[in-house]
């Protein structure tokens, strides 16, 4: 196992896989024989840090123009699950358009992806979201419109919830994609 955030390929008969605990998972495809996979861990700092456009600059140039890139989410926290402090939430939003990562103002990304907590100084936020605009903004169709929140379902595995209820946290998951060989 190597490693990464991200991983990338253009050969086929391979497989790659990427673990996640809470963070959104990212498979990347295109729809032709030439296009390269891609499988992206995606927290908030890989979001803020463009894991997703760094990602796919290189499967880009890996691939023969990548024609209608497609992307599928995998399970991982929601919204409602998610709650970090105001100011890193602006610090988000701010480092986020300051990349141009989005095509928004960090105000219309806050009002976006950020709700209120009942917990004071607190708030709530949509990194499922947050990867969709990111995706979206590359030119990238997302094709499922629906994410399980690995916080909520029982079947799936979450730190925050392991850590929340006392338990130790020592499990992943994993979101596979696979390149098949072209017919002849």
């Amino acid at each position: 196992a190597v490693p990464a955030d991200a991983l990338i390929t253009k050969s086929s008969n391979h497989a790659l896989a990427i673990m996640t605990a809470d963070c959104v998972p990212v498979a990347i495809f295109g729809q032709d024989v030439g296009d390269g996979i891609g499988c992206i861990h995606a927290g908030w700092q890989g979001l803020v840090n463009g894991i997703i456009a760094k990602s796919y600059a290189k499967l880009s140039a890996k691939s023969t123009a990548m024609q209608k890139p497609k992307a599928i989410i995998g399970a991982c926290i929601s919204q409602g699950s998610y709650q970090i402090t105001d100011p890193l939430a602006k610090r988000i939003c701010d480092e986020v358009t300051t990349q141009s990562l989005v095509d928004m103002t960090a105000s219309d990304l806050y009002d976006t992806i950020i709700i209120p907590s009942d917990d004071a100084g607190k708030v709530n936020i949509d990194i499922v979201k947050l990867a969709r605009l990111e995706l979206e903004h590359l030119g990238i169709e997302v094709v499922n419109q629906s994410v399980p929140c690995s916080y909520l379902e029982p079947t799936l595995y979450s730190y925050r919830a392991q850590t929340h209820a006392g338990k130790s946290a020592t499990g992943r998951m994993a979101l596979l994609i696979a390149k098949k060989q072209a017919k002849t």
